[in-house]
């Protein structure tokens, strides 16, 4: 059997800070409907209230292929109290989901991942949205423990900014829209990380829109198995256990984002098996998972690994996927960002 993979996120984070070739998401087609094809126009409508869970089972902690594509359960971070002092640390940042939650005050909500030493302890403050300008779009106050994983218990949030806001009208903007800037106490002084700027691929900094849950789901996991006698695609992600979400329907519409292009044409992929499982302690979460028996990503949105990248070669896609679903308080829709793709193949 020859088995290839998607180059993994740190194999392909291939840093361009002294390119002028701009990431992917700076214009071109809207986001359609998300009950057809997609096309032109800047339409952001959802379409419909949500389907149905159709009860695939809780596939997030099967091991597939041989990668585990889900279990992402764990003790989160522990409460702690920077010591005090005079020092001023520079730090990285990655993986910022910019999440409008709209509604009629639209929120924004700013998560990720801030490289933080094990056995540190940092806490946020403050994030600061940059234009390309460096002029301060948006500043929103922040509080919780600072970790360098995707589930950090730290957040910023406040009412959205009609410039963050409006990128939800379509899909052009959505890739590095800003640089993000995290402020806060560190053992021993205080600390700033930046990202985002269009200098990396995968992006840094993402923005995502969502309606009728409180918090974003974070895409974890997107995987392609070919090895059986039928192709299967598995797409994970979690929530926040006060998220809401309850439902997810089996319409996904996928919209890839490429390097240095505009948003591609979005996949109209009904039939998938959507679960939705709450998740108890240490950590509780919510498990959102995708199944499909065949392969509706085709090797445009998740192609095979190039076992020998030379420089200008393609980087792999990214993509973004909306679906709708429900909640205790009435339909959802919402968008999963997923900055890899594995696919194995015999």
């Amino acid at each position: 059997m020859n088995t290839r993979l998607v180059f993994l996120v740190a194999a392909f984070a291939v840093h361009c800070g002294d390119s002028d070739q701009p990431t992917g998401g700076s214009g071109g087609s809207g986001a359609g409907d998300i009950g057809g094809a997609g096309g032109d126009g800047a339409s952001s409508s959802i379409g419909g209230a949500g389907g149905e869970n159709t009860g695939a089972g809780n596939i997030g902690g099967q091991n597939i292929g041989g990668q585990n594509t889900g279990g992402t359960g764990g003790a989160g971070p522990q409460a702690c109290e920077p010591t005090p002092g005079d020092s001023h640390v520079e730090l990285s940042c990655s993986d910022m989901i910019l999440a409008v939650l709209q509604g009629d005050s639209p929120i924004l909500r700013v998560t990720g991942k801030v490289a933080v030493e094990t056995g540190v302890c940092a806490t946020a403050q403050q994030v600061e949205l940059l234009d390309s300008s460096d002029m301060v779009v948006q500043t929103l106050d922040a509080s919780g423990v600072v970790e360098g994983n995707l589930f950090s218990d730290w957040a910023a949030e406040g009412p959205a900014e009609s410039e963050v806001s409006d990128r939800c009208a379509d899909l052009s903007g959505r890739i590095e829209p800003y640089e993000v800037v995290v402020h806060g106490l560190i053992d021993g002084g205080t600390f700033e990380a930046r990202c985002g700027g269009a200098s990396y691929w995968p992006p840094k900094v993402v923005l995502t829109c969502h309606e009728g849950i409180t918090a974003a789901p974070i895409g974890v996991s997107a995987f392609v198995d070919g090895t059986g006698p039928g192709t299967i695609t598995q797409l994970t992600a979690r929530l926040e256990a006060d998220a809401g979400l309850t439902s997810a329907g089996d319409f996904l519409q996928i919209v890839p984002f490429s390097w240095g292009m505009p948003p591609g044409q979005p996949l109209a992929t009904p039939g998938w098996a959507a679960n939705v499982m709450p998740v108890g302690e240490p950590d509780p979460y919510i498990a959102l998972d995708y199944f499909f028996p065949g392969d509706p990503l085709g090797t445009d949105v998740c192609p095979l690994s190039n076992s020998n990248p030379m420089p200008g070669d393609p980087l792999p896609p990214v993509f973004i996927a909306r679906g709708t679903g429900d909640s205790a308080g009435g339909p959802v829709e919402t968008e999963i960002y997923f900055s890899l793709c594995t696919r194995v193949e015999i």
